[in-house]
């Protein structure tokens, strides 16, 4: 009810003769983008804002996939980006052969804003509930093709985007994190580690794929109290995604682990803890302190803490 009388402020609907009816001119399926929650696009246009449209970008992703100098491939060729016109909605390109990708650098912080739910698992509290994700892209990394060898680092100058969706939170035990700096792991790697991991294992526990999703990790968050990985929904309101997360945490957890452990490298690659996503540039990453933070909280023997206090809630 209340989206329709929203709708109908809009002019998208009326109401006659006890029936709500769409005043689009077309049928209303064809005026929503199956690819976006959003109905706020921008036109990527080729030589100039009057240039041809070669494509159309949902304006939630054109900071990091279309900002200044960014690298944008569309239908098999490259194209660089010159200009983005936040007043015209326009985003210019030319093509170019550079010879290299690019990949946006952010800094996202997470405001929790209610927790719906929480329970234990293992020596952690798994929460769920609604945030406010707030991102700025800072700048970009030009990379070599194939390796993807850093050529330069460039920054740049975006505003800040925010919305609000959907998270889970794990926050392990203190004594957990205590045991990881007495082992002399990094304590931000290892968390930064775990959350690349669970993202990227998530895709086995629900239909979706880890760019559908964002994660956040610190070793001292304000609403948390202490260490926290978020992982939430990259979409405006959620899709349900890290809801699944919450509700199977301790499969996920577990598969995590198991995957960290089975891997053959010994740093970390993209088969385990590093994430083609990574708005840090995949830094810092500690991929056995992951392991250990994975089965200090799976398995309490691990740590040699059973006895620990519960990290404060």
């Amino acid at each position: 009810e209340n989206l329709l009388r929203q709708l109908q402020t809009e002019g998208r609907v009326t109401y006659r003769n006890g029936a709500w009816y769409s005043t689009e001119p077309q049928n209303a399926a064809f005026t929503i983008n199956i690819r976006s929650a959003s109905s706020d696009t921008y036109e990527i246009r080729e030589g100039s804002t009057s240039g041809p449209v070669i494509g159309v970008l949902e304006a939630e992703r054109v900071y990091h996939t279309a900002h200044p100098g960014a690298v944008y491939l569309h239908q098999g060729e490259t194209f660089l980006v010159d200009a983005l016109d936040e007043s015209l909605h326009v985003v210019v390109v030319h093509r170019e052969d550079v010879g290299y990708y690019t990949d946006p650098l952010e800094s996202v912080n997470i405001t929790v804003l209610k927790e719906r739910t929480s329970r234990n698992v293992g020596r952690a509290s798994c929460c769920f509930g609604d945030v406010l994700v707030t991102s700025r892209v800072t700048g970009y990394a030009c990379k070599q093709l194939y390796s993807g060898a850093i050529i330069q680092i460039q920054p740049l100058e975006l505003p800040e985007t925010s919305f609000e969706t959907e998270a889970m939170w794990i926050k392990p035990h203190l004594s957990i994190a205590e045991r990881l700096a007495q082992q002399g792991n990094d304590l931000a790697g290892s968390l930064h580690a775990a959350e690349h991991a669970s993202i990227g294992m998530m895709p086995l526990l629900a239909i979706c794929d880890r760019w559908d999703l964002g994660g956040v990790s610190t070793p001292n968050h304000p609403d948390a109290q202490g260490p926290v990985i978020f992982i939430y929904d990259a979409y405006p309101g959620g899709v349900g995604i890290a809801e699944a997360a919450y509700a199977r945490a301790e499969e996920l957890l577990q598969a995590v682990a198991d995957q960290i452990q089975a891997c053959p490298c010994e740093d970390g690659c993209p088969s385990c803890v590093q994430s083609p996503k990574c708005g840090n540039n995949n830094q810092p990453l500690d991929k056995q302190g992951a392991l250990q933070l994975l089965k200090g909280i799976l398995d309490a023997d691990e740590t040699g803490c059973s006895n620990a206090p519960p990290h404060p809630s």
